[in-house]
């Protein structure tokens, strides 16, 4: 308990978007994961969106653990996401979210 580790982001995305030639909101997305060793223990989904209403693009993400660790996500030294530890209860359930990720390609 109250050992930090930052955890290392691998350089290259896992995946990156094939767009649709008419894709007008979606401009680029990719998945990326933070290890500890070789072993994932964070997924960053990443997309760049310009919604058709709006003049400007923005940038949005989501995180999905998978470990049952404690996980806090910083960006510009700012915590912007933050899970608990999960008990292991929770964890040899197979009902959470870090037991259960599945990611579907065409």
């Amino acid at each position: 308990m109250g050992v930090k580790s930052e955890l290392r982001p691998l350089t290259q995305p896992v995946y990156r978007y094939e767009l649709e030639k008419d894709s007008a909101e979606l401009l680029d997305g990719a998945l990326f994961v933070f290890v500890q060793g070789t072993d994932p223990e964070v997924w960053l989904l990443l997309e760049a969106r310009k919604p058709v209403e709006q003049t400007a693009s923005r940038w949005h993400f989501a995180v999905a653990r998978m470990n049952s660790i404690e996980i806090n996500v910083e960006h510009n030294g700012r915590q912007i996401w933050h899970r608990d530890i999960m008990p292991f209860k929770e964890v040899s359930a197979h009902k959470a979210a870090y037991t259960s990720f599945r990611f579907d390609m065409p």
